[in-house]
């Protein structure tokens, strides 16, 4: 993966003037020895928060040889960071990928499974052993819920909704939808 020299604070400022407005520093991945983070160190996120830049984490649970133990890990390492936003998302396997490959050759594919069913937004189609798939949705539930509802991140949601009134019906149509998500009451 190419990566970008580190220039420091004056490197954000110059990304804000420049209409960036998301910036995306840390990974984490689960391997054989328990969760690597990829991340020097969380500062460049602090300065970009200071800069007016919003963080966005994107966190994926299920991959091969996750654990409980390391998902809770990732949930911990979520809730220090300083991100406005984060989505946990079950690892899905789509067809042609390596990891599509390596669930078919491990037969962790729920029984019945038709590629058609994977989508990381819509569920999981993985049923690893020690870790089925009511575990790994629980777990994703789980995770935005502990990170979502803190006062940080209810205080970010508020300042977005006062600082524009047109968001407002949208923001109340996701609210109200991620509710249905974590009762279990979607609609379809």
């Amino acid at each position: 993966m190419p990566t970008v020299p580190w220039r420091g604070r004056s490197a954000l400022a110059l990304m804000l003037t420049v209409a960036t407005l998301m910036l995306s520093a840390c990974a984490t991945t689960t391997g054989s020895g328990g969760t690597d983070v990829f991340c020097r160190s969380t500062k460049p996120l602090r300065w970009s928060k200071a800069a007016g830049i919003k963080n966005w984490g994107y966190f994926i649970i299920g991959l091969p040889t996750e654990t409980e133990e390391t998902i809770r890990q990732t949930i911990d390492f979520a809730k220090k960071l300083p991100l406005d936003i984060a989505l946990f998302h079950v690892a899905a396997p789509y067809p042609g990928t390596p990891f599509f490959f390596e669930v078919v050759r491990e037969g962790w594919f729920r029984p019945g499974t038709r590629w058609e069913q994977v989508d990381m937004d819509k569920g999981t189609v993985l049923d690893y052993p020690g870790l089925p798939a009511e575990r790994l949705l629980y777990w994703q539930k789980r995770a935005f819920r502990e990170w979502a509802f803190r006062p940080g991140p209810i205080l970010t949601y508020a300042k977005m909704l006062l600082s524009d009134t047109s968001t407002f019906k949208t923001a109340l149509d996701v609210g109200l939808q991620t509710l249905r998500w974590q009762t279990g009451k979607q609609a379809d």
